[in-house]
Parts: structure tokens; sequence; C-alpha cells
């Protein structure tokens, strides 16, 4: 059986709300797993399309810096309604539409 582990990290961490699961067969393999957010559609979403040179935390704080301190560190609600396997590099991402959800129709578990 497994060893489940809390994880402790930094508030604004997409996996602060995650456990490190250690499997028990001897070797020091270990998974990092977490809750997505949960989120619904809303008209307040807004999109977003993609240019050279862009960056989620950029993206982030541009649309979420009125509504919470810190905007930018809030990347990865962009990356996981979008399913941006590669949050650090969107240049396969140019002309793409990105859904920027509004932040008071998502659930952060372990908030």
């Amino acid at each position: 059986m497994p060893l489940i582990l809390n994880l402790k990290v930094r508030k604004y961490s997409v996996y602060r709300n995650g456990k490190i699961i250690q499997f028990d067969d001897g070797s020091d393999e270990a998974l990092l797993v977490r809750k997505p957010i949960t989120y619904v559609k809303s008209p307040n979403d807004k999109l977003h399309t993609v240019v050279e040179g862009d960056r989620l935390d950029r993206i982030a704080f541009y649309y979420y810096a009125k509504v919470v301190k810190n905007a930018g560190h809030y990347w990865w609600i962009i990356a996981d309604i979008n399913n941006i396997e590669n949050p650090l590099d969107l240049d396969n991402l140019v002309g793409t539409k990105l859904v920027i959800p509004d932040m008071y129709n998502i659930e952060l578990r372990g908030r």
C-alpha cells in the first residue's frame, strides 16, 4: 500500500493542495498529484488570443489584477482550464484563444 504524504508548498503553488505518493516497492519513486480546480463556464469569462511573447503569469496579471493580490501567481488557473501542457512555452499556442475564467466562478480546493 503506498504511503501518502501531505505536501507543504508555497501559498500560490499549483501543487499547494497536493499530495506525494511514495510507493512501497522499495524504490525511491514518488508521484506528485493534486486535485484540479472546479470550473463551470460563466458569461463573465474572457477570451485571450495568444500572441508571440505572451507568458501565462503576465496574462493572469492583466486579467486578475483588479480581483486578487499577486494576480500573476494565478497563471496555473488559466493553464488548467485550457489544458496547457507546458505553461513555460506558449509559442505553439500563438493565435489560440485561451479561456480566462471568471475568478469568482472557480473553486480552489484546499483554499
